[in-house]
Protein backbone atom coordinates (compact mmCIF):
# COMPACT_ATOMS: atom_id res chain seq x y z
CA UNK A 1 0.00 0.00 0.00
CA UNK A 2 1.35 3.38 -0.95
CA UNK A 3 1.85 6.08 1.67
CA UNK A 4 -0.76 8.25 -0.09
CA UNK A 5 -3.48 5.55 0.20
CA UNK A 6 -2.51 4.92 3.82
CA UNK A 7 -2.82 8.63 4.60
CA UNK A 8 -6.30 8.83 3.00
CA UNK A 9 -7.51 5.82 5.07
CA UNK A 10 -6.23 7.41 8.27
CA UNK A 11 -8.00 10.69 7.47
CA UNK A 12 -11.32 8.95 6.70
CA UNK A 13 -11.07 6.97 9.94
CA UNK A 14 -10.55 10.18 11.93
CA UNK A 15 -13.48 11.83 10.19
CA UNK A 16 -15.85 8.94 10.95
CA UNK A 17 -14.69 8.86 14.58
CA UNK A 18 -15.27 12.63 14.97
CA UNK A 19 -18.77 12.45 13.44
CA UNK A 20 -19.72 9.59 15.74
CA UNK A 21 -18.46 11.47 18.80
CA UNK A 22 -20.40 14.59 17.82
CA UNK A 23 -23.57 12.55 17.37
CA UNK A 24 -23.21 11.03 20.84
CA UNK A 25 -22.44 14.41 22.37
CA UNK A 26 -25.56 15.88 20.81
CA UNK A 27 -27.59 12.97 22.13
CA UNK A 28 -26.09 13.47 25.58
CA UNK A 29 -26.91 17.21 25.51
CA UNK A 30 -30.51 16.37 24.68
CA UNK A 31 -30.69 13.97 27.62
CA UNK A 32 -29.21 16.55 29.98
CA UNK A 33 -31.55 19.31 28.81
CA UNK A 34 -34.60 17.29 29.84
CA UNK A 35 -33.51 17.68 33.47
CA UNK A 36 -33.27 21.49 33.30
CA UNK A 37 -36.31 23.48 34.46
CA UNK A 38 -37.40 25.93 31.80
CA UNK A 39 -39.06 29.29 32.40
CA UNK A 40 -42.61 29.58 31.13
CA UNK A 41 -42.48 33.00 29.51
CA UNK A 42 -46.11 32.69 28.47
CA UNK A 43 -47.13 32.51 32.12
CA UNK A 44 -45.18 35.71 32.89
CA UNK A 45 -46.75 37.41 29.89
CA UNK A 46 -50.21 36.45 31.12
CA UNK A 47 -49.64 38.39 34.36
CA UNK A 48 -48.90 41.67 32.62
CA UNK A 49 -51.49 44.45 32.70
CA UNK A 50 -51.97 47.73 30.93
CA UNK A 51 -50.25 50.28 33.17
CA UNK A 52 -52.90 52.86 32.35
CA UNK A 53 -55.51 51.03 34.45
CA UNK A 54 -53.77 52.27 37.60
CA UNK A 55 -53.18 55.92 38.44
CA UNK A 56 -51.97 57.79 41.52
CA UNK A 57 -52.88 61.46 41.94
CA UNK A 58 -51.39 63.81 44.53
CA UNK A 59 -53.85 66.20 46.21
CA UNK A 60 -52.41 69.37 47.75
CA UNK A 61 -54.37 70.98 50.60
CA UNK A 62 -51.55 73.11 52.00
CA UNK A 63 -52.45 75.94 54.37
CA UNK A 64 -51.44 78.99 52.34
CA UNK A 65 -52.13 82.66 52.91
CA UNK A 66 -50.66 85.20 50.53
CA UNK A 67 -47.06 84.26 49.87
CA UNK A 68 -46.71 82.30 53.09
CA UNK A 69 -47.20 78.53 53.39
CA UNK A 70 -48.01 77.70 57.00
CA UNK A 71 -48.50 73.99 56.43
CA UNK A 72 -47.40 71.80 53.52
CA UNK A 73 -49.99 69.04 53.25
CA UNK A 74 -50.74 66.50 50.54
CA UNK A 75 -52.23 63.06 50.21
CA UNK A 76 -52.64 60.54 47.41
CA UNK A 77 -55.66 59.16 45.57
CA UNK A 78 -55.32 55.73 43.92
CA UNK A 79 -57.62 54.79 41.04
CA UNK A 80 -57.94 51.41 39.31
CA UNK A 81 -60.16 51.37 36.23
CA UNK A 82 -62.91 48.83 35.51
CA UNK A 83 -62.47 46.82 38.72
CA UNK A 84 -65.10 47.81 41.28
CA UNK A 85 -64.15 45.30 44.03
CA UNK A 86 -60.55 46.48 43.94
CA UNK A 87 -61.52 50.14 43.69
CA UNK A 88 -63.79 49.76 46.73
CA UNK A 89 -60.79 48.56 48.75
CA UNK A 90 -58.61 51.34 47.37
CA UNK A 91 -61.28 53.90 48.29
CA UNK A 92 -60.87 52.86 51.92
CA UNK A 93 -57.17 53.62 51.61
CA UNK A 94 -57.92 56.92 49.85
CA UNK A 95 -60.36 57.95 52.58
CA UNK A 96 -57.84 57.09 55.29
CA UNK A 97 -55.09 59.20 53.70
CA UNK A 98 -57.48 62.12 53.13
CA UNK A 99 -58.75 62.08 56.72
CA UNK A 100 -55.23 61.97 58.17
CA UNK A 101 -54.21 64.98 56.05
CA UNK A 102 -57.33 67.00 56.88
CA UNK A 103 -57.07 66.20 60.60
CA UNK A 104 -53.43 67.30 60.62
CA UNK A 105 -54.36 70.58 58.95
CA UNK A 106 -57.19 71.38 61.37
CA UNK A 107 -55.36 70.27 64.51
CA UNK A 108 -52.25 72.34 63.81
CA UNK A 109 -53.59 75.41 62.01
CA UNK A 110 -54.13 77.57 65.09
CA UNK A 111 -50.85 76.54 66.72
CA UNK A 112 -48.58 77.25 63.73
CA UNK A 113 -50.17 80.63 63.05
CA UNK A 114 -49.80 81.64 66.67
CA UNK A 115 -46.19 80.48 66.62
CA UNK A 116 -45.42 82.70 63.63
CA UNK A 117 -46.96 85.67 65.43
CA UNK A 118 -44.86 85.00 68.52
CA UNK A 119 -41.64 84.45 66.54
CA UNK A 120 -42.01 86.74 63.50
CA UNK A 121 -38.36 86.28 62.44
CA UNK A 122 -39.05 82.62 61.53
CA UNK A 123 -40.67 83.37 58.19
CA UNK A 124 -39.95 79.92 56.77
CA UNK A 125 -41.39 77.97 59.68
CA UNK A 126 -44.07 75.51 58.61
CA UNK A 127 -45.61 72.17 59.51
CA UNK A 128 -45.55 69.26 57.06
CA UNK A 129 -47.73 66.21 56.44
CA UNK A 130 -47.28 64.29 53.19
CA UNK A 131 -48.58 60.89 52.17
CA UNK A 132 -47.15 59.41 48.96
CA UNK A 133 -47.88 56.12 47.22
CA UNK A 134 -45.32 53.92 45.45
CA UNK A 135 -46.24 50.89 43.33
CA UNK A 136 -44.14 47.80 44.05
CA UNK A 137 -46.17 45.28 42.03
CA UNK A 138 -49.00 45.63 39.55
CA UNK A 139 -50.17 42.66 37.50
CA UNK A 140 -53.29 40.57 37.01
CA UNK A 141 -52.70 38.72 40.27
CA UNK A 142 -51.50 41.24 42.84
CA UNK A 143 -51.44 44.98 43.41
CA UNK A 144 -48.89 46.02 46.02
CA UNK A 145 -48.44 49.60 47.22
CA UNK A 146 -46.39 51.35 49.87
CA UNK A 147 -47.72 54.44 51.62
CA UNK A 148 -44.94 56.72 52.88
CA UNK A 149 -46.14 59.27 55.45
CA UNK A 150 -43.81 62.07 56.56
CA UNK A 151 -44.56 64.61 59.27
CA UNK A 152 -42.54 67.49 60.62
CA UNK A 153 -43.81 69.84 63.35
CA UNK A 154 -40.59 71.83 63.50
CA UNK A 155 -38.79 69.42 65.79
CA UNK A 156 -35.17 68.33 65.54
CA UNK A 157 -36.17 66.24 62.53
CA UNK A 158 -39.27 64.93 60.85
CA UNK A 159 -40.73 61.50 61.49
CA UNK A 160 -41.95 59.01 58.94
CA UNK A 161 -43.67 55.66 58.67
CA UNK A 162 -44.24 53.31 55.75
CA UNK A 163 -47.30 51.10 55.37
CA UNK A 164 -47.82 48.24 52.96
CA UNK A 165 -51.08 47.57 51.11
CA UNK A 166 -51.37 44.33 49.11
CA UNK A 167 -54.52 43.36 47.21
CA UNK A 168 -55.87 40.40 45.29
CA UNK A 169 -56.69 41.99 41.94
CA UNK A 170 -59.48 39.55 41.06
CA UNK A 171 -61.45 39.77 44.32
CA UNK A 172 -60.33 43.20 45.51
CA UNK A 173 -59.56 41.74 48.94
CA UNK A 174 -56.78 43.32 50.96
CA UNK A 175 -54.34 40.56 51.85
CA UNK A 176 -52.62 40.08 55.17
CA UNK A 177 -49.14 38.88 55.98
CA UNK A 178 -50.28 35.35 56.80
CA UNK A 179 -52.01 35.00 53.48
CA UNK A 180 -48.44 34.63 52.23
CA UNK A 181 -46.36 33.38 55.17
CA UNK A 182 -46.54 29.71 56.16
CA UNK A 183 -46.09 29.85 59.90
CA UNK A 184 -45.78 32.52 62.61
CA UNK A 185 -43.16 30.63 64.55
CA UNK A 186 -41.00 30.12 61.47
CA UNK A 187 -41.21 33.86 60.84
CA UNK A 188 -40.36 34.62 64.47
CA UNK A 189 -37.26 32.44 64.26
CA UNK A 190 -36.22 33.96 60.92
CA UNK A 191 -36.50 37.55 62.19
CA UNK A 192 -34.67 36.79 65.44
CA UNK A 193 -31.85 35.17 63.47
CA UNK A 194 -31.75 38.33 61.34
CA UNK A 195 -31.38 40.37 64.56
CA UNK A 196 -28.48 38.18 65.71
CA UNK A 197 -26.73 38.51 62.34
CA UNK A 198 -27.14 42.28 62.09
CA UNK A 199 -27.09 43.51 65.67
CA UNK A 200 -23.56 44.89 65.63
CA UNK A 201 -23.38 46.10 62.03
CA UNK A 202 -26.68 48.02 62.25
CA UNK A 203 -26.52 49.02 65.90
CA UNK A 204 -29.80 47.30 66.75
CA UNK A 205 -31.39 47.86 70.15
CA UNK A 206 -30.85 45.23 72.84
CA UNK A 207 -34.64 44.90 72.95
CA UNK A 208 -34.92 44.18 69.22
CA UNK A 209 -35.96 40.56 69.78
CA UNK A 210 -38.66 41.71 72.20
CA UNK A 211 -40.00 43.94 69.42
CA UNK A 212 -40.04 40.96 67.06
CA UNK A 213 -42.09 39.04 69.64
CA UNK A 214 -44.52 41.94 70.01
CA UNK A 215 -45.14 42.03 66.27
CA UNK A 216 -45.48 38.27 65.88
CA UNK A 217 -47.80 38.10 68.90
CA UNK A 218 -50.08 40.62 67.21
CA UNK A 219 -49.52 43.58 69.54
CA UNK A 220 -48.68 45.66 66.46
CA UNK A 221 -49.28 45.11 62.76
CA UNK A 222 -46.16 44.06 60.89
CA UNK A 223 -46.04 45.95 57.59
CA UNK A 224 -44.98 44.32 54.33
CA UNK A 225 -45.08 44.65 50.56
CA UNK A 226 -44.42 42.31 47.65
CA UNK A 227 -42.67 42.45 44.28
CA UNK A 228 -41.01 39.17 43.32
CA UNK A 229 -40.23 38.76 47.04
CA UNK A 230 -42.07 39.51 50.26
CA UNK A 231 -40.40 42.26 52.28
CA UNK A 232 -41.03 42.99 55.96
CA UNK A 233 -40.71 46.60 57.14
CA UNK A 234 -39.60 47.80 60.59
CA UNK A 235 -40.29 51.48 61.24
CA UNK A 236 -37.85 54.00 62.68
CA UNK A 237 -37.12 53.34 66.36
CA UNK A 238 -38.66 49.85 66.14
CA UNK A 239 -35.44 47.87 66.37
CA UNK A 240 -32.76 50.52 65.73
CA UNK A 241 -32.01 54.24 66.21
CA UNK A 242 -33.52 56.88 63.92
CA UNK A 243 -30.28 57.12 61.95
CA UNK A 244 -30.72 53.52 60.79
CA UNK A 245 -33.87 54.59 58.94
CA UNK A 246 -36.60 52.31 57.69
CA UNK A 247 -35.44 48.69 57.87
CA UNK A 248 -36.58 46.23 55.19
CA UNK A 249 -36.04 42.47 55.35
CA UNK A 250 -36.76 40.27 52.32
CA UNK A 251 -37.99 36.83 53.35
CA UNK A 252 -36.63 33.59 51.95
CA UNK A 253 -39.02 31.84 49.57
CA UNK A 254 -39.12 28.80 51.87
CA UNK A 255 -41.16 30.83 54.38
CA UNK A 256 -43.91 31.49 51.85
CA UNK A 257 -46.90 29.35 50.96
CA UNK A 258 -47.41 31.08 47.61
CA UNK A 259 -44.93 31.53 44.79
CA UNK A 260 -44.21 35.17 44.04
Amino acid sequence: MSFKKFFVIIMLTCLVTTLYACKNETKLDKNVSTNVETVNTDENEDLKVDDTVLSVESIDISDIEGSKTYQTIRYAVVTYKDNKPLQDSLDELNASMKKAAEDFKVNNKEGIRQFIKDVPDMKDAEYTHTADIAITRNDKKYLSLTEFVYENTMGAHGNYVQYGHVYDVKTGKKLGLYDFVNDKEELRTYLKEWVDNNKDSMGLFNEAKDTVDAYINGEYELQFYIDNKLTIMFQTYDVAPYAAGLIEIALDDELLKVKL
